[in-house]
């Protein structure tokens, strides 16, 4: 059996018992298997050395788990072997300690609640930490809040953008873990450079296709330069943004394409751009049976009327007239559009894929 083959995988108190077990199951069905230990270091050794005599590959990694900074240590350990990438994560050390609950103490409590919990917990938060994204259009606005949540919460981001100073302005906001590269997502030229240069971080976990652009059109002035543009870079521009990035997505990831509640809502003069908005919909239904074998996530948010740069340049009436479709009675701020991607792009969202998430205040619910 070879179903694991290139994978790694760390076992936790994988020295003995059942911890060593599932060590040896995993090796024999082909992952390179990550044997973590507390005390018993001459045991998860012969344990390494028993699957390396038949073919396998192990490796011996010790960390007291009952504190953060041992799961910490651990974490830094496995990434010096493993690089970013877990593929396998069994949480099997603990302890136990019989008593009755009259006689339970304080030190029994806190020893048992450090060890089989907060270690856990606290090596998950670690390996969590270090995710790769991609965020187009992430010099401003929605893009922008996105890339600042996503490096706060431990991601490392690149944002990409048109024009140099605004894309070198975003990344001194942003401040650290953050590359921007400029290019536009219309030219698939700009997209392989970019993917050349994510490559040099091995992978992605998460891609943000957030670029877009909006322009008003009445049915009878609609040009074609009018319907191409907003063609080539929302529709066009988001389907090989998301293709280019397939070879470098890690199994397990996340795509997220940033819709709009336009696309179910008949705005007058807005029919192009609904209607490219109405595709990218489309595109995550079908993405979610393409990559359902790499377990890849791809849903769409739609936002209602966001507080963007875009907004700042429409009259007070027309801005108006906006708040007033909006049954909260405000627009939306990038902000809580950006925590919407950051829940889609993260684990706890690890059930939900092929969804049209609204975050639009009921603008498109009524």
């Amino acid at each position: 059996m070879t179903t694991l083959q290139n994978k790694t995988a760390l076992v936790t108190g994988a020295s003995r018992g059942i911890g060593r077990a599932t060590a040896v199951a995993l090796a024999e069905a082909g992952a390179h298997v990550l044997v973590h230990y507390g005390r018993s270091k001459q045991e998860a050794e012969y344990l390494v050395a028993e699957i390396q005599k038949k073919g396998g590959h192990a490796d011996a990694i010790p960390a007291d788990l009952a504190s953060p900074e041992g799961a910490a240590l651990l974490a830094k350990q496995v990434r010096a072997i493993a690089g970013d990438r877990l593929d396998v994560l069994v949480l099997n050390a603990g302890i136990s300690k019989a008593a009755r609950i009259a006689d339970y103490t304080a030190e029994i409590f806190d020893s048992l609640f450090a060890t089989n919990v907060r270690g856990p917990f606290f090596l998950v938060q670690q390996l969590l930490q270090g995710k790769v994204a991609v965020i187009t259009g992430g010099t401003t606005g929605i893009g922008l809040a996105a890339a600042k949540l996503f490096v706060k919460e431990g991601a490392y981001v690149f944002i990409t953008g048109r024009r140099q100073k605004e894309l070198d302005d975003a990344v001194k906001k942003i401040g650290s873990n953050v590359t921007g590269v400029q290019g536009d997502i219309a030219e698939l030229t700009d997209l392989d450079r970019l993917y050349e240069i994510v490559a040099t971080k091995g992978r992605i976990d998460v891609v943000f296709a957030n670029a877009g652009v909006a322009e008003f059109a009445p049915l009878g002035k609609i040009t074609e330069e009018h319907f191409d543009r907003l063609f080539d870079i929302n529709v066009k521009g988001t389907l090989f943004t998301v293709q280019k990035s397939l070879p470098l997505m890690n199994d397990g990831g996340s795509i997220i394409l940033n819709g709009s509640v336009a696309s179910v809502k008949g705005t007058p003069a807005f029919g192009v751009y609904g209607s490219t908005k109405a595709a990218l919909r489309s595109f995550v239904r079908t993405w979610t049976s393409d990559l359902k074998d790499r377990h890849i996530r791809s849903n769409v948010i739609s936002p209602g009327p966001t507080d963007t740069p875009v907004i700042d340049g429409q009259p007070a009436d027309a801005i108006a007239r906006i708040v007033s479709t909006i049954p909260m009675g405000r627009m939306g701020e990038p902000d809580e559009i950006a925590k919407a991607a950051l829940f889609l792009a993260s684990d706890d969202s690890s059930f939900v894929t092929g969804i049209e998430l609204f975050v639009d205040g009921g603008r498109g619910q009524v």
